[in-house]
């Protein structure tokens, strides 16, 4: 595989994968501030990067917050046994 199939391969994966970034990136208050039609046409390690600067400049009370709003856990579902 050449690199230019690579490369190719590699933003096809990060395309797919945006609209998920994009809806977790909406869920922390913290990060709000990130306009998505600003950064939709930057690459996905662009995006990244700058979600890790927010998230290394947060003070203790904007993480707090985040924690609150952010779910930690799965629901809890009853398993049932199917026979």
């Amino acid at each position: 595989m050449t690199r230019l199939m690579m490369r190719t391969a590699a933003r096809r994966k990060a395309r797919k994968i945006m609209p998920w970034i994009w809806a977790w990136i909406e869920r922390p208050p913290s990060l709000q501030g990130m306009e998505k039609y600003i950064w939709s046409g930057c690459p996905l390690w662009a995006v990244m990067g700058e979600v890790r600067r927010v998230g290394r400049e947060r003070n203790s009370q904007a993480i707090t917050l985040d924690e609150w709003m952010l779910p930690n856990k799965l629901p809890c579902r009853e398993v049932r046994d199917e026979k």
